[in-house]
């Protein structure tokens, strides 16, 4: 009669495992960092707006205001933040932002020393 019990006992944590082996496993969220797109940035961006890296001088326009030129291009881009570029008159460089394609300005993320 033990035997039979701890049989039946030893059987039962047998299947009891195969059980658990064979469950599917919970998934859980990526923790790898994901590219920021505007529209993760900010809830009105469009979905068209892609972070993107610009680079060029920052220096500051006819009217004042602090511009990033592309030597590359030969292009003037306006920047939004002016106290963020400001820091970095006449220097050269890396921009992460969004572009509004009609006012060609720049809105900025971050500004890395180039």
């Amino acid at each position: 009669m033990n035997r039979m019990i701890v049989g039946f006992v030893a059987l039962s944590f047998l299947s009891a495992g195969a059980a658990f082996a064979q469950s599917p496993r919970t998934a859980y969220p990526s923790t790898e960092l994901q590219p920021q797109t505007a529209s993760s940035a900010s809830p009105d961006a469009t979905a068209a707006e892609k972070v993107e890296m610009f680079s060029g001088k920052v220096t500051k326009s006819k009217g004042g205001q602090y511009v990033l030129y592309d030597p590359a291009t030969e292009k003037t881009f306006q920047l939004d933040d002016q106290r963020a570029a400001a820091k970095y008159d006449h220097k050269s460089v890396a921009i992460s932002g969004t572009l509004d394609a009609a006012t060609d300005t720049i809105h900025i993320q971050k500004i890395f020393r180039g």
